[in-house]
């Protein structure tokens, strides 16, 4: 079973004060899966065990051959490439709907219909960098990330591995909110997660 809480977000658009704020929620308790993301002003958390702290209500998963709409804020990377340093993050749309329809078989889905808007998201956390030849670190308040929306039409292929999708979120930057997957069933407007 798999649980799912909402609550008011006290850090709108503050990516790195939510991520500290959900780490607070949730440093005691073990295991500390979870996944979480942001939208409407609200902050969703999702995860296998509920805590005695929030709101929790079970998450009711679609039936093979579903079919379903999905929207998820994602940073979707290339894999890891012997000859390359890195993991360059997917700026091509056409890339970006390639790598949905790759990660939605991977979580049991059979994407139909994607479309994507890619942009920086700018997250404010505060950290040191050292500088070549410079025996002071300097101080760097705020980084970007190439984050990309995606909204799908999808189909369930296998629910156990769509659970497992929803647990642990897709794609990378999952601390600061990104890849909590968002999910209703088609002909359902605005009804999310059910």
């Amino acid at each position: 079973m798999l649980y799912q809480a909402e609550i008011d977000n006290p850090f709108v658009s503050a990516r790195y004060r939510q991520h500290q704020y959900v780490e607070e929620l949730f440093g005691n308790v073990r295991p500390r899966e979870y996944v979480w993301g942001e939208a409407d002003d609200l902050l969703f958390l999702r995860r296998i065990i509920p805590t005695d702290d929030l709101d929790w209500y079970p998450v009711m998963l679609p039936p093979v051959n579903s079919m379903i709409t999905i929207l998820v804020e994602a940073r979707a990377r290339r894999p890891v490439q012997l000859r390359l340093r890195g993991r360059p993050t997917i700026s091509d749309p056409l890339e970006n709907i390639a790598w949905m329809e790759r990660t939605g078989i991977a979580i049991g889905l059979n994407v139909a219909h994607c479309e994507v808007e890619t942009g920086p998201v700018c997250i404010e956390k505060p950290h040191m960098v050292r500088m070549w030849g410079q025996d002071r670190p300097r101080h760097r308040r705020a980084f970007s990330l190439l984050v990309t929306r995606f909204m799908a039409i999808a189909k369930v292929t296998d629910p156990q591995r769509f659970e497992q999708g929803l647990t642990r979120g897709i794609g990378d930057s999952k601390a600061f909110g990104f890849g909590f997957i968002h999910f209703w069933l088609r002909g359902q407007q605005n009804a999310r997660n059910s």
